[in-house]
């Protein structure tokens, strides 16, 4: 149901200009060792599942193989920006993207399982750049938010001992019969806006209906949007409202102002397909 790639972030932080990369390879290790004692489901890989080849399944990792891998560059006379600089301009997302940003692994291809998760450390001048990659398919930003918390905690103590993390099940106001077990058919039948794609290609997608364009004819563009930290905390306080409550995390924020936006976006092309229609129909 999760789309087959890996979401990623990259955290700058300033650096010792004489760091040695070694050391820091060496102390990254362990604070990923000690990361897949802590969430033990680190130590799979992901692999295609043979008898389902829509699937995908978790599968133990070999004993020769960090669970986790981990690539340490020094570019500090390569990269084409420094730290200083970096940070002069806002850290500019134009700066972070390139082959270099890349994670090879891809699923059709990789007969012995992909990583759940990822680091790459990338030493520049003046700056680290500590790069995390999560498989889609097999936590969403809330589990990743857990897992990039509990990392980031070990690199400071790997020998601490963290606090038991909150639990990922929700409430959910489900019918008294709809189960756990009940087919995945039968419960995308109750959610109109999706449908499960015929080959195994990763994630459904928006059902768009009789009003809406057809999908192959939508013109789709990339962009990069970068949101000032002033402006994400006017957003946060705008959505706590007046009455006291705290407000919700950057992540929940965002979620939110890009959902009202493709809502409104949707309404209006649906909107404008409708009043089309209807001049056709009339000047016929």
């Amino acid at each position: 149901m999760s789309p087959r790639v890996y979401t990623g972030h990259c955290f700058c932080f300033p650096y010792l200009p004489d760091g040695n990369p070694h050391e820091l390879e060496k102390h990254l290790r362990t604070s990923l060792d000690a990361l897949t004692r802590r969430i033990p489901v680190l130590r799979h890989v992901i692999k295609p599942d043979p008898d389902h080849p829509d699937k995908v399944c978790l599968v133990p990792s070999d004993n020769d193989t960090p669970a986790i891998p981990l690539k340490v560059s020094d570019e500090r006379h390569s990269f084409g920006w420094t730290y200083r600089q970096l940070k002069s301009q806002g850290f500019p997302a134009k700066a972070f993207v390139g082959n270099s940003f890349e994670f090879p692994p891809s699923l059709p291809a990789a007969d012995r399982g992909v990583p759940m998760f990822g680091v790459d450390a990338k030493l520049i001048d003046g700056g680290l750049l500590l790069i995390n990659r999560l498989h889609h398919s097999v936590a969403d930003g809330v589990g990743r938010t857990l897992i990039t918390n509990a990392f980031a905690s070990l690199t400071r103590d790997p020998s601490q001992v963290l606090a038991d993390a909150p639990p990922l099940d929700i409430n959910a106001d489900l019918a008294p019969d709809v189960g756990p077990d009940l087919p995945a058919a039968d419960l995308l039948a109750q959610c109109p806006e999706y449908r499960l794609l015929d080959a195994p290609y990763g994630p459904t997608i928006p059902y768009l209906g009789p009003p809406g364009p057809p999908f192959a004819s939508i013109r789709r563009t990339g962009r990069i949007f970068v949101v000032a930290p002033h402006a994400l905390a006017q957003l946060r306080q705008q959505l706590a409202g007046t009455n006291g409550a705290k407000p919700p995390s950057s992540f929940t924020s965002l979620a939110a102002l890009t959902w009202a936006h493709v809502t409104k976006a949707r309404l209006a092309a649906i909107q404008d397909a409708a009043t089309a229609a209807a001049a056709n129909s009339d000047a016929n």
